[in-house]
């Protein structure tokens, strides 16, 4: 038995050494520089766009993050629910649907269908978006919750059916209004 495993070891290590010598380079290949007497051509004229963007329009989870202007984005949590709801602060008051909150150019509305931002009155600047359910919001600080070192904070938590959640803690402006 070991004397046909030699045998084989012999075929396969000829073979590779007359496949080497048939394949081998036939030589450097070099690379001559090319010289050029053209000029780069002038800048070419372009027409301006005839596309006037519109407001920003539809369903956006990020939404809060992305309005800038109206809220801070301090911190995310992802996980399991239980989990990522744990680092709501009981003090929180949970928004219940038809609750409006005003932070800075935007106005946030719970509703049973999404809770609905709206920048702006239309235009290329205004957003109009929905953070689709599930969703909840929760607000610390503002009547009846008493703001902590002066800050009203908004808690956005949404999950997946599979348990995973998000949950954004974001600072309004300080001239928010909410209930």
């Amino acid at each position: 038995m070991l004397r046909y495993v030699v045998i084989a070891c012999a075929i396969v290590l000829l073979a590779g050494m007359v496949a080497a010598s048939l394949h081998r380079s036939a030589g450097d290949v070099r690379i001559a520089s090319v010289r050029t007497t053209a000029s780069p051509s002038p800048p070419r004229f372009q027409a301006e766009s005839t596309f006037t963007p519109g407001p920003l329009v539809g369903d956006a989870p990020w939404a809060f993050v992305a309005l800038v202007d109206c809220f801070r984005h301090e911190r995310t949590y992802r996980g399991a629910l239980v989990w990522v709801r744990a680092h709501v602060p009981r003090d929180a008051r949970l928004l219940r649907d038809g609750t409006t909150l005003t932070s800075g150019p935007c106005v946030v509305r719970v509703s049973p269908s999404g809770v609905l931002a709206r920048r702006g009155l239309g235009g290329p600047d205004a957003v109009d978006v929905r953070i689709p359910p599930p969703a909840l919001l929760f607000v610390l600080g503002g009547p009846g919750n008493p703001a902590v070192r002066g800050r009203r904070d908004l808690y956005v938590l949404r999950w997946k059916p599979d348990g995973d959640a998000r949950l954004d803690r974001l600072a309004t402006m300080p001239d928010s209004r909410m209930p």
